[in-house]
Formats: C-alpha cells, structure tokens, sequence
C-alpha cells in the first residue's frame, strides 16, 4: 500500500466496567474473544490489565478494567473485528465516520459485551451501556479531508472490502 493511503497503528486502549453481578471470568472472556492470541501470550496480557475499584450512582461497586495494546496485537485485533461487525439497524462505515477524528489520529468504537459472549460471538456496535469501548490511536498518511473517504481508507486496510451492513 503507497504511504499516501495507509495507516500506521500506534496503539489501541481498551475499557471495560464490570459490575458487581458480572463475573471477572465472563469479562476475561470477552476480551479472548476480541484479542486473538495464544494461551501463553494471553497470560502476558492478563498481568497487563489496569483495575480500579469504582463506586456507582448509588453506591455500588464497580470496577474499570484497562488495556493498552501494542501495535502488533491492535492490527491483529483490528482485522480480527472489523469484517466481523454486524449491524442490523445502521451502514457500518457511517456509524465509524461519525467516531473517526482525524485531528485527534483516533477511532473510537464501542462492541456490546452481551453479544461477544453469544454463541457464536458476535462483534456488534453499541453506543452506550454494557460495552467494550476502543480507541485506536494511529498516524494516516492521507491527503483527503474527507471523513467518510477517510474511514473507507482505514477500514479497507483492516477487511477484504469496505464494510456494508
């Protein structure tokens, strides 16, 4: 690919807030799902894991897990995910071009942790509740200003095709 039109991945964080109810074990899950890797690899990643201990509107407990990956593993994931997103309701690259900042060298995109846990997983966007949030940082060398043209760009380099719902 010409360094007009490629993306440089530079790291992706991921967050989660578990609740009382939810089972770390479930919330582990998830994120094998989403992060294709070995057993012994995912061990590594395991002790990575920020967690925090919250408190909810009322009180509850809540814990905020985080996870910053390196470029490898985001690319892995990102091409992982992506051809995989289902959407019934909306156009996938729409839904992206309106988290896609540019200026900011961001993608941000939430997958509800519900439907990752289905059998089979399914990689479904949300934009708010019970999810898996991501921000993907990268460098785009990419003359266009197009935000749409853009995210076709980026979301090309990571599926066989553009996206479609």
């Amino acid at each position: 690919m010409s360094k007009t039109s490629s993306i440089k991945i530079l790291h992706c964080d991921l967050q989660l807030m578990i609740h009382a109810s939810e089972s770390p074990q479930k919330i582990e899950e998830i994120l094998r799902r989403i992060i294709p890797v070995n057993d012994d690899e995912w061990q590594k990643i395991r002790k990575k894991i920020e967690k925090n201990s919250l408190k909810g509107h009322h009180g509850n407990p809540i814990q905020m897990w985080r996870l910053k990956l390196p470029p490898r593993l985001t690319r892995n994931i990102l091409t992982h995910v992506l051809p995989k997103i289902h959407e019934d309701n909306f156009d996938v690259e729409e839904k992206f071009a309106e988290q896609f900042y540019p200026e900011e060298n961001s993608l941000y995109f939430r997958l509800s942790k519900h439907d990752i846990l289905r059998e089979p997983p399914k990689f479904k966007l949300t934009e708010h509740g019970d999810s898996v949030r991501f921000r993907i940082k990268f460098q785009m060398y990419e003359a266009k200003k197009d935000r749409p043209a853009m995210v076709k760009v980026f979301l090309k380099q990571f599926t066989n095709n553009s996206l479609r719902s």
